[in-house]
């Protein structure tokens, strides 16, 4: 929170001009935050702001008085520049606004504030998504703390004045649209135990003074998985170093692959080629110089399934270092997370030493992305760049305990964890009976069961034909169920490393009758892919068929009316009396639904003027 956003306090509008110069010189900021400060001895008043301090005075009489009676009064305040003069030159005179307040206080020592599951799940709710306790602090922080770097922080309570350990009763902190209410807990430690939307009493007597407090504070996380991020770290120091540690072998395994990569991509090298030119069938054809680089490039190329080449003005640096006098992982490192913008990347399909030329099929989204000519061709290191940073990273996060889950490392590694208590869940509902079809297996409403309850990871294995997929879409459904009151969207992941396997899943998965949304898709597939799309379209089909069922129930009804109406009755004289309706069916009797083309009136049309029904 800044200075500006502050709004308690009694607030008073000033105009000051410097007492012993024409302008601020260095100008303050517009919002930036000063404060007055009156000196006994000098009898100046100072106006800070920034490192800057200057003399001034009331711009006018009427000013300098406002400023005398502060004076008097001797109260704390905090103030912020609502107006400068002018902006393109230093300001001769600034308008701030100061907010007083009765008392203010000060905590010496460094105060945290504790942040747990309670506060982290209602700040979701009020926020509408899901984020993580590192950001809910950082939330908080921003609403509650007014932050400058050139003076203390500052927030404002009510309540008791003071932190020390032996003050039980709560306070309430404000800031800027909410307020909490912070508790002394049994372990000596402050921490929120309540989220409110900013109000002031309506009444003079339910209100009480909100006074500014200065001093280092901060919020911190309380949460089980906050406390327990130091230990988790002090046990995985340990546990990394053994030999047959899951991370440490993890670790070992990157730096394996990172060398496998680039020892591949040298195999190759590159090769330099004078013309890239487009093919009718999308593929582009590359003329290549060497005759003896393009068939070494294609014994190597012929036998990998997943070759991808790139296309740049020069080849790499890593490709251009003779091989194997680049030694150490940090140049290893260096040459995968080099960062190279991608020019063109495509698949290898074909190569011919006689005509010179090789042929690449471009990747998915880089289409339209025109390799340069001349330039050269070279195995791509892209994908894996990416991949192995984004392995690296996980790796890193997991040992160093810093993933939102911090326990993951202790689970990976076998080692005990403290587990969160929680309401237990059924498995079962009408509606996952219903993704069944049948009663599902013992071994299924097991694996319902612990997914839904488990405290931290779960994992469902088993051969196939075993019912995977039915129980993953059961127990999406299940979730939805459970989280329907809350912020459903965005709080299941589906994934897999193969198209075909998720596009499987999430066929078979509706949530509340939606379908799940998949993103990317597989390479040279459209936008038929998109199971959203084909959704969409099978409604459009469902709602056409039911429309044209319809309108052939009321064109039969048409047909019906005219008779119903002109049919003359005949008792049992055999003479003709007043026209009624014969009771042909109920159901035509007591159909009339809105909207269709016909009418009580136009019952007694005839055919040829029927109107044809529309969708």
């Amino acid at each position: 929170m800044k200075a500006h956003e502050v709004p308690y306090g009694t607030c008073f509008l000033i105009e000051v001009c410097p007492a012993e110069a024409r302008t601020f010189d260095p100008p303050a900021l517009q919002k930036a935050e000063v404060s007055l400060v009156f000196s006994d001895s000098s009898g100046q008043t100072l106006l800070r702001y920034g490192d800057t301090a200057v003399n001034v005075t009331g711009r006018d009489k009427q000013q300098q008085t406002i400023l005398a009676r502060m004076r008097d009064r001797n109260l704390p305040r905090i103030g912020w520049v609502v107006s400068i003069a002018a902006k393109d030159a230093p300001p001769e005179w600034l308008q701030i606004q100061l907010h007083e307040f009765p008392v203010q206080y000060s905590w010496p020592d460094d105060i945290d504030v504790g942040v747990d599951e309670k506060i982290v799940d209602a700040i979701r709710k009020k926020l509408g998504k899901s984020i993580s306790a590192s950001e809910v602090i950082t939330w908080m922080a921003e609403r509650f703390i007014v932050a400058d770097q050139q003076s203390p922080h500052k927030v404002f309570i009510s309540g008791s004045p003071t932190a020390a350990s032996d003050q039980r009763q709560p306070f309430r902190m404000h800031g800027r649209g909410y307020a909490i209410d912070v508790q002394r807990t049994l372990d000596d430690r402050l921490l929120v135990t309540r989220l409110v939307e900013a109000r002031r009493g309506e009444f003079a007597q339910d209100r009480r003074p909100i006074s500014p407090v200065v001093g280092r504070v901060r919020f911190c996380d309380s949460t089980i998985a906050g406390a327990f991020r130091g230990a988790a770290r002090s046990q995985l120091d340990q546990l990394v170093e053994r030999a047959g540690s899951y991370l440490n072998v993890w670790r070992e395994y990157n730096k394996l692959e990172r060398e496998s990569v680039l020892r591949r991509a040298r195999a190759l090298g590159w090769m330099n080629y004078s013309d890239a030119h487009r093919l009718a069938d999308g593929r582009w054809r590359f003329t290549v110089s060497d005759v003896r680089q393009l068939e070494t490039a294609f014994n190597l190329l012929r036998g990998a399934d997943d070759a991808e080449l790139e296309a740049a003005s020069f080849p790499p640096k890593e490709l251009q270092e003779v091989s194997g006098t680049t030694t150490g992982d940090s140049a290893l490192a260096d040459s995968l997370t080099s960062g190279r913008p991608r020019t063109f990347v495509g698949s290898f399909v074909g190569a011919d030493a006689p005509g010179r030329y090789i042929d690449v099929q471009p990747s998915g989204e880089l289409d339209e992305h025109a390799p340069p000519s001349p330039g050269a061709l070279f195995m791509s290191l892209s994908g894996d760049r990416r991949r192995l940073e984004r392995r690296e990273r996980a790796q890193a996060s997991i040992a160093l305990a810093e993933c939102p889950m911090p326990q993951l490392g202790l689970l990976l590694e076998g080692s005990p964890v403290p587990e969160r208590r929680r309401k237990a869940e059924s498995p079962l509902s009408a509606a996952v009976r219903e993704i069944f079809g049948s009663e599902p297996t013992a071994r299924q409403v097991e694996a319902l069961r612990v997914a839904l309850n488990t405290p931290d990871i779960a994992l469902i294995q088993g051969p196939p034909g075993t019912g995977k997929t039915k129980t993953i879409a059961a127990l999406q459904v299940r979730l939805a169920e459970l989280t329907e009151e809350t912020d459903l969207a965005g709080q299941t992941l589906l994934t897999s490393y193969q198209h075909d396997a998720v596009e499987n899943a999430a066929a078979r998965t509706f949530v509340f009758g939606l379908p799940a949304l998949k993103i990317g898709r597989k390479h040279g597939r459209g936008e038929d892919g998109d199971g959203f799309d084909r959704w969409r379209r099978d409604r459009i089909d469902a709602i056409r068929a039911a429309a044209a069922k319809a309108a052939f129930v009321v064109f039969l009804l048409g047909i019906h009316a005219p008779f119903r109406h002109v049919m003359p009755h005949t008792q049992n004289s055999g003479h003709p009396q007043s026209t009624t309706d014969l009771p042909i069916s109920n159901t035509s009797k007591s159909f009339n639904p809105p909207n269709t083309v016909f009418s009580y009136a136009q019952r007694s049309t005839t055919l040829s003027s029927l109107e044809p029904c529309q969708e």
